[in-house]
């Protein structure tokens, strides 16, 4: 049976678990030195079923929302 499984954390983020092995994990968080209307930075992570977890890909990014436009700075992966 094939078992994918989901976590919320009490701060808002998610960790999703699947089945192969692979994790994904989405954290959004606010950024005090970015802009003052509604600034954040969030990081998606994932690490892959192999070699023991050492496989791990970072994707980070900073964004900014005013008037209903939303400025992204600083993307980076590592």
């Amino acid at each position: 049976q094939v078992k994918n499984s989901y976590y919320i954390g009490l701060d808002g983020s998610l960790r999703l678990v699947l089945a192969n092995g692979m994790e994904v994990s989405l954290h959004t968080e606010p950024h005090l030195l970015s802009g003052t209307v509604n600034p954040t930075i969030s990081k998606r992570n994932v690490t892959l079923p192999i070699d023991n977890g050492l496989n791990l890909v970072e994707w980070r990014q900073r964004k900014e929302q005013a008037r209903g436009q939303v400025t992204v700075y600083g993307r980076r992966l590592r």
